[in-house]
């Protein structure tokens, strides 16, 4: 329960005396605001923001308010703000340097999942969930299949949750068996992007996707959902359009990608300079500034926490 979570936090507080807290989502801000307000051992609390929709309880937004607040986007602190004593944003950050893979190990990929080197692959990633809308994704797919106008395309989805169920019943109706792969959750998820051809986003809302910046890093022409989040993200990017939530503008979208990708050697190396501030080394270097003002408030933050 919270108040047990409460209560034992409080103990490890006062046995360790940490410098900084850190916390994410909305019981654990609260949690770690209500000990901050207890302990007679006085920390810095940070709380990081990751959603542009994460509702919360007014009692949970009382106690996490006061807190050093980081927003992983600025998407994120225009829309879903929290009270606190400073704030900042801190992009999400990935290894980058990924790439196409070589055309052998490409096919090799495509072979271990059962697809040729005909086939013109689209590629979601994400949770099965109400936000993400992959249902807008797959009406899409029959769409342009229907069309014929790219008669070998497949779609690979990536993830797992509680539209699965749905999802697949989806994929029946439209008599797409076969076109549409449910991966499940994988840690592969490089090797599958670069043996793919489009990445689709079709989300209402979001915060910093890692799963477009892996996507943009790997060289792939994006599709995405017309909202701020994947603005922010990717308008400067080359090979990204942007589209609404209507079958017919994403399979429309779809189909151009598919005719004529770039090559994504050509992306990659156009993205490169523009991804370099969501790097894992950057977010890592302007968290430990954070830390080091919590920890020193008249210490005079390094250049590149902006």
């Amino acid at each position: 329960t919270g108040s047990a979570a409460a209560a034992q936090l409080w103990r490890l507080v006062q046995r360790r005396h940490y410098d900084v807290l850190h916390s994410h989502l909305p019981m654990p801000d609260a949690i770690a605001g209500l000990v901050r307000r207890l302990s007679s051992h006085r920390f810095a609390h940070v709380v990081t923001m990751h959603n542009t929709h994460e509702p919360r309880h007014r009692i949970l937004e009382i106690l996490a308010s006061g807190a050093n607040v980081v927003y992983c986007s600025e998407a994120v602190r225009q829309r879903n703000s929290l009270s606190g004593i400073s704030s900042t944003v801190i992009p999400n950050g990935i290894s980058l340097g990924l790439s196409a893979l070589p055309e052998k190990s490409r096919a090799a990929m495509r072979q271990e999942i059962g697809l040729d080197g005909s086939a013109k692959i689209v590629i979601a990633v994400g949770r099965l969930c109400p936000q993400k809308n992959f249902g807008a994704s797959i009406n899409a797919i029959a769409l342009l299949k229907s069309r014929n106008i790219i008669p070998d395309v497949k779609l690979l989805v990536c993830g797992d949750g509680e539209d699965r169920a749905w999802l697949d019943n989806r994929v029946r109706e439209l008599g797409l068996t076969g076109v549409v792969r449910f991966m499940g959750a994988r840690t592969d998820v490089s090797s599958l992007l670069a043996a793919s051809d489009v990445f689709l986003s079709t989300s209402n809302h979001e915060g910093m996707p890692l799963s477009v910046l892996e996507a943009l890093s790997a060289g792939l022409p994006c599709v995405l959902s017309a909202i701020q989040e994947h603005y922010e993200l990717a308008e400067s990017m080359a090979g990204c359009t942007f589209v609404a939530q209507a079958p017919d503008a994403i399979a429309s979208a779809l189909g151009a990608a598919l005719d004529q990708p770039p090559a994504s050697d050509v992306l990659c190396r156009e993205r490169y300079p523009l991804l370099q501030k969501h790097s894992i080394q950057g977010c890592a270097g302007l968290y430990e500034d954070l830390y080091q003002v919590c920890c020193h408030p008249n210490l005079v933050p390094h250049p590149t926490s902006g």
